[in-house]
């Protein structure tokens, strides 16, 4: 498989590392430090039998010591020019070169490669001749090192690799149902979001008609002929729609891709008042609940922040502040779908469980929970408000490193108005002081009269005015308040009684600022549009309303919409099942590779303390605050020769390669190199999993327990092969998952520039009946490649080159899984068939179907949602019938169908443990006919019967496989696919500042490209 790297001739910013690999290859031939060296440390082993000094036995431990970050050090401290080219609105640039470097990067690459294997060698070659034994070659010496996993397998699991493999766990699920019964447990609720779009049989016509109409409004004072060619103008615009630079095309763009996410934020305060309601349903008491108060206050606060934005006598230069270090618009941000995010309690939709189209309408069901004020993913573990609270403090950390980043200063205004809108109050200390004067207090007023002047005034007034929102906020004692309103909701959202739907229309609007007002400008520039459509779609969001009446002054287009809320309760029976997982290590080799800090005293002495009596590759770093570009090139360079080295060192032998870091930071808190070790770790993993078995994880040093290394070690070794007994004969034979996802590797910020170029990457695991009702889970390989978007979508080679590859090794059932791509757009002016479903296209399916006629091919899709835990649950649940999970999501299209949901009884961190999550599969139907056979993907995921049996069974036992944790309780994994799909993919991760600290480097796509060149014969 060759990737896909086209030559420069496109217009993105490009970037040039010739200066930068050849500074790398003259340290290599230059320097005189031992970069590798090789410790033995000789220890003696106790006999089993006597235990006695003179009865031990002598054994000798080789630690291979590899040196990257003194040569990168040495590097980043060199005068070299900034890669980046200065032309060029560069967002993310990694291997768009200049074309001098793109002719020398294979060489350097293999100059390095061969100046590496030099150094290695030369390093055996000392190692020897000290310990006067006879010369070996690199391969022959490493193969010393390796030593068979077995003997890793002891009673507890400690941080030198020891861990209880032998030990059987013993495993159960019972399965749910949606249908209630007076015998059966309530176990959980579910809130539904529906969203339906009346958008009529043909869209296309409303926006002309409503355009005409608002030229009628607005320009009948004109001559006949201006009329005319008024008219001309927009039946130019409208037949030649289909032009992707045509501006009506661009307005169908923003209204699809743009308009779902107004809908979500409205329902956000939909949601509010709909648990607000069930409080006054089932209340009881005749006091009002003070929690009830800040309810209903957090409600009309959020809507005083939509009548702020909205205010007529306010131009759009009105709500914008600028200063040196940045700037914000409050009507943009504001009218965006994220822009109640910071919020430490605020509904969240999460759960895309799918979509449903008739003639003239769209539907869609996605998933609700609430932010209850969840500590924040930091080391500190700060609640979500004192989190956000920290960003107005000038001396914290967080307010400065935010102060750096492209838009720090447009995020901590947008979290000053939406603090100071929804937690502004009288002073609660005064003696007449009651929450009810919280409801009627209007914060619009004191905004405009003194926030917003100092915000204006100077950077000084503003950073001075945010202070003393802070030292305001903490006076008031608002987090006492939000506290108690999380208690509220707690206790409404755990009301036993179902709940009614609810319904509310309201209308989607297209308002007349989206057009022009001048009669000149359009015939001159032959367009009607205004530039907010023309332009970033994200500046046209302010012109889009949702309101609760049609007729609305001011604007040319209403679609009528309804959004529903549903309350769904799970039932447990009494169907379970139990059965036994084992690793089954017994054919595996391991070399463990360490990753610690050799200038901090904790890691240095953690590392002494507990790897003396192993063989391992051990890369030590220094702690350091480098300038930013001094980052860049140290990160590039370490990450080159690491991943270089190990290609050279470790050679056809399928090994399991466990990468061990030794941390001392975590979070937010730790510094530029301990962050780069914790992503670099992961991707090294992922590229090492193509050959070998791999898997990245740390431990924290400061502070290490046998909890903590349980969990450390059961993490580092889930990806190993597993063995499971089951109670039932399972008769499908072999079943293999391929998981796919992707990340931009090349991309401007420039809109006009729509080339983009990504790396592809995924995962192949195999799933095998054995004898005695045994199957086996193993790991077959990860895959990445690079290629540009149209190709990325259509022909993937490489992905063809792994169903070739299975197809050979006797799998004919392969389950094919990518995130749901549906519910991000409103798909108004487009057919199912025109679609783009990315991974899920119809193209990739004629791809991996190939000429394989006895090839079957399972498309799944996969969201999470949450539910709430109405009893105490510790088991692994799911649901299999497929009728009964049309209760979620039903398409009466008969295109899509959800078929299983799987659940596990652990709590969900960032909301206090009020939530547990759910994954939910579904597939496309009547789709794929004449590709992959419709009835064939019915047989296996959709219809009662022995296959789908067997198929979900296999995938409830992939979920089992890829579990982390230790301890005699294993659950199911909920997300086995968050190393690929998400925020903490190895995709994510992958993304390092690069020599501008405001430009990303995509490490995985860069090393993706040096493992073509090294793997490829000259």
């Amino acid at each position: 498989m060759v990737n896909q790297l086209r030559e420069n001739n496109n217009d993105l910013p490009t970037v040039d590392y010739k200066d930068l690999l050849t500074q790398i290859i003259d340290t290599l031939q230059t320097s005189s430090g031992p970069y590798f060296s090789i410790i033995e440390k000789t220890v003696e082993n106790k006999s089993n039998k006597t235990g006695t000094s003179d009865q031990s036995e002598k054994k000798s431990y080789q630690r291979f010591i590899l040196d990257i970050d003194q040569i990168a050090t040495t590097v980043s401290q060199k005068p070299i020019p900034n890669p980046l080219s200065r032309i060029g609105y560069h967002k993310i640039t990694t291997l768009n070169l200049v074309a001098e470097c793109q002719e020398q990067f294979p060489s350097q690459i293999r100059q390095i490669q061969q100046l590496l294997q030099n150094l290695l060698q030369n390093a055996v070659k000392q190692y020897l001749q000290k310990q006067r034994k006879s010369p070996l070659p690199l391969p022959e010496f490493i193969k010393q090192l390796i030593v068979n996993l077995s003997s890793f397998d002891q009673s507890k699991a400690t941080a030198n690799f020891n861990y209880p493999f032998s030990t059987p766990n013993q495993l159960y699920k019972q399965r749910l149902t949606l249908d209630n019964q007076s015998t059966r447990e309530k176990c959980l609720r579910f809130h539904k979001l529906t969203i339906r779009v009346n958008h009529g049989t043909n869209f296309d016509e409303q926006v002309k008609e409503g355009i005409f109409n608002y030229l009628d409004q607005n320009f009948n004072n004109y001559s006949a002929q201006e009329q005319e060619e008024l008219e001309e103008i927009v039946d130019d615009l409208y037949n030649k729609r289909q032009e992707p630079n045509n501006d009506f095309s661009k307005l169908k763009k923003i209204i699809n891709q743009e308009t779902l996410g107004k809908l979500k934020r409205k329902t956000q305060i939909f949601y509010l008042q709909f648990l607000l309601d069930q409080y006054y349903q089932n209340r009881k008491e005749e006091t009002e609940e003070e929690g009830a108060i800040y309810l209903q206050t957090l409600i009309r606060r959020l809507q005083y922040i939509d009548e702020f934005i909205n205010l007529e006598h306010y131009a759009d230069g009105d709500y914008e502040i600028t200063h040196s270090k940045g700037s914000i618009n409050y009507r943009d941000i504001f009218a965006r779908e994220d822009a109640f995010k910071e919020l430490p309690v605020i509904p969240l939709i999460v759960g895309n469980l799918g979509e449903s189209r008739l003639d003239g309408a769209i539907e869609f069901t996605l998933g609700l929970k609430l932010k209850l004020n969840g500590d924040v993913n930091t080391s500190e573990g700060e609640s979500s408000f004192q989190y956000y609270l920290d960003l107005f403090n000038p001396d914290s950390s967080l307010h400065q490193e935010t102060l750096k980043k492209r838009f720090g200063l447009q995020r901590i205004l947008k979290v000053a108005l939406l603090y100071f809108f929804v937690f502004a109050c009288d002073n609660p200390n005064e003696p007449d002081y009651h929450p009810i004067k919280d409801l009627n207090y209007n914060p619009i007023e004191k905004f405009e009269s003194n926030i917003l002047p100092a915000f204006r005034i100077s950077e000084t007034d503003m950073f001075a005015m945010l202070v003393k929102i802070r030292k305001g906020l903490i006076g008031y004692k608002v987090e006492e308040k939000i506290n108690k309103l999380v208690g509220f909701l707690k206790k409404v959202i755990d009301y036993k009684t179902l709940a009614k739907p609810q319904e509310k229309p309201a209308y989607l609007t297209l308002k007349n600022r989206l057009l022009k007002d001048n009669l000149r400008e359009i015939i001159d520039e032959q367009t009607v549009f205004d530039k907010s459509v023309t332009g970033n779609p994200k500046l046209a969001l302010k012109y889009i309303d949702v309101t609760e009446a049609r007729s609305q002054e001011n604007t040319f287009l209403s679609i009528p919409v309804t959004l529903i809320i549903g309350d769904l309760h799970y039932f447990l029976t009494q169907d379970k099942q139990s059965f036994k997982m084992q690793y089954d290590i017994e054919p595996v080799k391991a070399l463990p590779i360490i990753f610690y800090v050799k200038n901090h005293p904790a890691s240095a002495q953690y590392y002494e303390n507990q790897f003396n009596k192993r063989n391992c590759l051990v890369f030590p770093h220094q702690q350091a605050k480098p300038s930013e570009t001094e980052n860049f090139f140290y990160n590039f360079t370490f990450s080159l020769l690491t991943f270089t080295t190990l290609s050279i060192l470790l050679k056809k032998e399928r090994l399991f390669l466990p990468l061990l870091r030794l941390d001392i930071e975590k979070g937010d808190s730790a510094g530029l190199r301990e962050k780069f070790m914790y992503n670099f770790s992961k991707v090294l993993a992922h590229l090492l999993n193509e050959q070998h078995r791999s898997n990245a994880q740390g431990i924290d040093v400061r502070s290490p327990n046998s909890y903590k290394v349980l969990n450390a070690m059961s993490s580092l070794y889930s990806v190993l092969p597993k063995t499971f007994t089951l109670p039932q004969l399972t008769q499908l034979d072999k079943l293999a998952i391929i998981i796919v996802s992707s990340r931009e590797h090349d991309r401007s910020w420039k809109p006009e520039i729509k080339q983009k170029y990504s790396t592809l990457m995924g995962e192949v695991v195999g799933i095998l009946r054995e004898p005695n009702n045994t199957i086996k889970y193993r790991l077959i390989q990860t895959f990445s490649a690079n290629y540009d978007r149209e190709t990325l979508f259509t022909q993937p080679i490489v992905m063809a080159d792994v169903i070739q590859k299975l197809y050979r090794q006797g799998y004919r059932h392969i389950i094919y899984i990518a995130k749901a791509p549906y519910t991000s757009t409103l798909h108004l002016t487009q057919n199912q068939d025109d679609e783009d479903l990315f991974f899920m296209s119809k193209d990739i399916m004629r791809l991996l179907k190939g000429q394989y006629q006895d090839l079957n091919i399972y498309p799944m899709f996969f969201d999470k949602y949450y539910v709430v835990p109405l009893e105490k649950l510790a088991q692994s649940l799911y649901i299999e019938d497929t009728a009964e999970l049309t209760r979620l999501a039903e398409d009466d299209n008969k295109m899509f169908a959800v078929f299983f949901n799987l659940f596990n009884g652990q709590a969900v961190r960032e909301v206090n443990r009020t939530y547990r999550g759910v994954i939910s599969y579904s597939t496309l139907l009547n789709f794929y006919e004449g590709i992959l056979g419709d009835q064939k993907i019915r047989q296996g995921l959709i219809d009662a019967g022995q296959l789908k049996q067997d198929i979900l069974q296999y995938l409830t036992l992939f979920h089992f496989a890829k579990y982390e944790k230790g301890g005699k309780k294993l659950q199911l994994k909920l997300d086995p696919y968050e190393n690929l799909i998400g925020d903490k993919s190895v995709s994510k991760l992958a993304l390092i500042p690069h020599a501008n600290e405001k430009v990303e480097f995509n490490v995985l796509a860069f090393l993706t490209r040096v493992q073509e060149i090294l793997h490829t014969k000259q």
